[in-house]
């Protein structure tokens, strides 16, 4: 939706709406949210310029001000959510620290979590590249909870299976030998 300042025919008003169509080229990839408040901050100003007394050396100096559409397009994008979102990946490998903490304490609460973070781990180094070393991060820490857990069960097992009854019996005591 343009303006009636920027269709008329007052001086600048050509330059401004070439600028604007820049713009929502180079907006093209951006949130659509990010790009249609962006367009409308932008249109906001040059309709304020074209409105101004001076017409096109208020354009051309809200221009300058406003620098390269692709400096507009870049502001806007790292604005949005999708792209500069590495929350997921840091709450990821939290929580395969914390399951290499828990495995000792929780092992029940460890395993599933350190098993839940390496699929997680797995899937951002398929496809996320920004968050690539945190990934890496999570994988290695929930695949290092799962073989320590593996490793400790092992243990356990064979103390248990050392220690158990003795088929045998019970060894006589001092009093049972002597009724003998």
């Amino acid at each position: 939706m343009r303006s009636t300042v920027l269709n008329g025919s007052r001086p600048g008003a050509r330059l401004a709406l070439a600028y604007l169509a820049d713009l929502e080229r180079a907006l093209a990839d951006a949130d659509p949210r990010q790009r249609a408040e962006t367009l409308a901050a932008v249109q906001e100003r040059l309709e304020d310029a074209v409105a101004g007394d001076n017409g096109a050396e208020d354009v051309r100096r809200a221009l300058d001000e406003l620098g390269p559409v692709e400096a507009i397009a870049a502001e806007a994008d790292s604005g949005s959510p999708q792209r500069s979102s590495r929350w997921p990946a840091v709450a990821a490998a939290l929580s395969a620290g914390v399951a290499l903490v828990l495995l000792v304490v929780m092992p029940y609460v460890a395993i599933p979590l350190a098993l839940a973070t390496l699929v997680i781990g797995l899937v951002h180094l398929k496809h996320g590249t920004e968050s690539r070393p945190l990934a890496i991060a999570t994988v290695a820490l929930s695949a290092t909870a799962l073989v320590l857990a593996v490793l400790l069960s092992l243990t356990l097992l064979s103390l248990s299976s050392d220690s158990g009854p003795s088929t045998t019996g019970p060894e006589p005591t001092g009093v049972e030998s002597l009724q003998e």
